[in-house]
């Protein structure tokens, strides 16, 4: 079973194909067709008037070349589908892989999933235990599906406990490393040493010239930044130039048959048409690009000389991103569709023909996951600017308090050492407690009045 490439940390929870049942009731006819000539041979010599030992070798022959044709189907429409089709599921996503000439990938990641259930069609379904397993997502093709699976129940199982594991380990990482952040951040906003940052930080995609080009061009929001930047595979253009060429062969081919009188006509008609045809196919292809930047995914597209158009997604709204290769020859050459579905009945974005897909598609989750953290690094900062503004205005309160204190401690200290009155003996003032005087422990030695002098003894 192909090995499918795992990002950093995650590891494979199981790995499967279809139940074997599959292809074995596909191949059900082929022993019945071997066997056959047994029934044959048995009913001729049941019936012996109906004379089918004449035609005996036209019966072999003929289930000879149903018989070849079966296998050939069975092998090439049944067995090579069943070995190429995938079922991966790992701690952080689900992945449907399938397809012989074209391939088709679709995944999910964990975190998204909303809710899974499984169901097991007819009596030979529920005796071999197989059925299918739906993983419901917020995309706009609603699921993935784990088609004729065994065991669907324990595979829902397993799916719904990686999910639970998923997010809970989400959570418990944000947790873990982001009260020591804002604490951190916190410090530095009070005016304290910073301590060293302790928040996890992701390797940053070196950015191509072709990159800083558009990042040039392109009216981007603050603090965003160009990723990347592709357009459709060289054989678009390529195909697209077909037409213009044959034109000029066949230009060439009604000089070289009528003469050389016709060669200015055939010249204007290079000039004026076919010339102009395949300048404008290359303006096309060099206008039409897509470009990922940190927030958002654009679909550039132009009319050369007349408009532009922007086909603009939201990183935070794509809910699931597919992979199809539908053509063997896009196999060959890593030539394939990335399709985009964004939240939404009718929102789908569609990358065609673009070379390496799956690395493009790769590139879209690391751009979404970067962009998940970047908005939780933002509220952490208003978490740490709400926070700068409670202290300081508790510091200013208590700062106040202590004056005020301070003060009144005084007044009373100078009134007591000059035997003057105070405000105390007409009452508290506003804000400030009554005095009262210090008890001081009795002792049968030297007993003390509350002002602090000794009693005369008898």
């Amino acid at each position: 079973m192909r090995s499918h490439q795992l990002e950093e940390g995650e590891r494979h929870v199981v790995v499967m194909r279809p139940h074997l049942w599959r292809i074995v009731r596909a191949g059900l006819p082929l022993p019945l067709l071997l066997f056959s000539p047994l029934l044959y041979t048995a009913v001729d010599l049941a019936v012996p008037a109906l004379r089918l030992a004449v035609l005996l070798p036209f019966f072999l022959w003929l289930l000879g070349i149903v018989l070849l044709a079966y296998a050939v189907k069975w092998l090439l429409w049944d067995l090579l589908p069943w070995l190429r089709q995938s079922f991966v599921v790992t701690n952080r996503r689900v992945i449907v892989q399938a397809g012989v000439l074209s391939v088709y990938r679709q995944e999910c990641s964990l975190l998204k999933v909303e809710e899974t259930d499984y169901v097991s069609r007819g009596p030979m379904a529920r005796l071999l235990d197989i059925g299918d397993v739906n993983v419901h997502t917020a995309g706009r093709r609603g699921e993935v599906v784990l088609r004729g699976v065994a065991r669907p129940r324990r595979i829902q199982e397993l799916i719904s406990a990686e999910t639970r594991a998923s997010r809970y380990e989400a959570t418990r990482r944000r947790l873990a490393e982001e009260p020591r952040e804002v604490m951190r951040q916190l410090v530095t906003a009070i005016g304290g040493a910073p301590e060293a940052s302790v928040a996890v930080t992701e390797p940053v995609r070196p950015i191509s010239d072709r990159a800083a080009r558009m990042q040039q061009r392109l009216n981007l929001l603050s603090e965003e930044a160009v990723v990347m930047v592709t357009r459709q595979h060289p054989m678009v253009l390529i195909v697209g130039l077909l037409g213009p060429l044959l034109g000029v062969f066949f230009a060439v081919a009604v000089v070289a048959v009528v003469g050389l009188g016709i060669l200015p006509l055939a010249e204007l008609a290079v000039a004026l048409v076919l010339a102009p045809w395949a300048l404008w196919r290359v303006l096309d292809y060099l206008a039409h690009e897509y470009v990922v930047t940190t927030d958002r995914l654009m679909e550039l597209r132009s009319v050369p000389l007349l408009f532009q158009t922007r086909d603009i997604v939201q990183l935070e709204s794509v809910q699931d991103i597919a992979l199809d290769i539908p053509t063997f020859f896009g196999r060959l050459a890593d030539v394939g569709d990335v399709v985009v579905e964004v939240a939404g009945p009718d929102e789908r974005v569609v990358l065609k023909t673009v070379a390496h897909p799956a690395d493009l598609q790769n590139l879209l989750f690391e751009s979404i996951d970067a962009r998940r953290r970047a908005r939780h690094a933002r509220q952490d900062q208003q978490l740490v600017s709400t926070l700068s503004h409670w202290f300081a205005q508790y510091h200013k309160l208590q700062g106040g308090q202590d004056g005020h204190g301070a003060h009144a401690q005084g007044t009373r200290a100078g009134a007591r050492r000059t035997g003057g009155e105070t405000d105390d003996d007409e009452g508290p003032a506003e804000g400030l407690r009554p005095w009262k005087p210090r008890r001081v422990a009795k002792s049968s030695d030297s007993p003390r009045s509350p002002r602090g002098h000794r009693r005369r003894s008898g």
